[in-house]
């Protein structure tokens, strides 16, 4: 019974530790999301693409209204 109970209390330590160490990563990633969020730490150098990829990009804006919009973007039988 003895051994029962240390296994219990071994576990119950490492579900403790996962939960923490999940606490951890949840927290980090929130500071994150936050310091993204804020820009705090946002680049004052505006970047833009380069004319040739700019031309290619409003190609393909432009083209893409030439496609009706489909009913449905899947099918439901996974076939073409």
């Amino acid at each position: 019974m003895r051994m029962l109970w240390m296994t219990l209390a071994i576990i119950m330590a490492g579900g403790a530790s996962a939960r923490s160490s999940q606490d951890e990563i949840g927290k980090q990633t929130r500071q994150w999301l936050e310091l993204q969020r804020s820009q705090a730490q946002a680049s004052q150098r505006e970047e833009r693409p380069l004319p040739e990829a700019s031309a290619r990009i409003k190609r393909r804006v432009l083209d893409s209204f030439s496609h009706p919009i489909p009913e449905r973007y899947i099918k439901r039988d996974f076939r073409e």
